[in-house]
């Protein structure tokens, strides 16, 4: 909501009161100028102007000029404006941990291929999923199997599992990736 009259001529006098040593030739004009100029921003951006934290301590020690104060405010209003826009964005929905996603692309001519093939034969199919010219990250184009990354992991002696599907630590905490094992 933008910032009514009265409300400027209020802030108007609480900015000028933030720079108690500084003499005004023609208070009245400079006043009308801030609230001319306030009643064009929201209430919040020009509150928050006047405030100690705000114009008296981002401008010098000596009264602002009304450019130095559109300045200020046209700054403050692009800063809240794209906050509002980022706030209404619709939140990612994030994959859960590792364990649950298959998240890693083995191609079937890697060494252990066959082994995440067996162990996903056991697995309920959450765990993976095959795929046919999957193109890895050099280009080539392969077939292979997606898998929990901490089934290769664990394949590769980093991790210690037992039993299928994986029970995952309470002290490990696995971030979402994705990446190609060897491809």
């Amino acid at each position: 909501m933008l910032c009514s009259n009265s409300e400027a001529a209020q802030c108007a006098k609480l900015l000028i009161s933030g720079y108690p040593n500084s003499t005004i030739t023609e208070p009245e004009y400079y006043i009308s100028q801030l609230v001319s100029l306030f009643i064009n921003f929201e209430k919040e951006v020009v509150v928050r102007a006047v405030s100690p934290s705000g114009i008296p301590s981002d401008i010098s020690k000596f009264l602002p000029t009304i450019g130095e104060i559109t300045v200020w405010l046209n700054k403050r209003a692009e800063y809240n404006e794209r906050t509002n826009r980022y706030a209404a964005l619709p939140l990612p929905e994030f994959r859960s941990t590792a364990i649950e996603n298959a998240n890693l692309f083995v191609p079937d001519s890697v060494d252990g291929y066959w082994d995440m093939v067996e162990r996903a034969k056991k697995a309920p199919d959450k765990y993976h999923r095959y795929e046919r010219n999957h193109v890895c990250v050099d280009g080539e184009i392969k077939d292979g199997i997606w898998i929990p990354s901490l089934w290769w992991e664990e394949r590769r002696g980093k991790v210690r599992y037992s039993g299928l599907p994986l029970q995952v630590k309470s002290d490990l905490i696995v971030g979402n990736i994705s990446t190609n094992a060897d491809c």
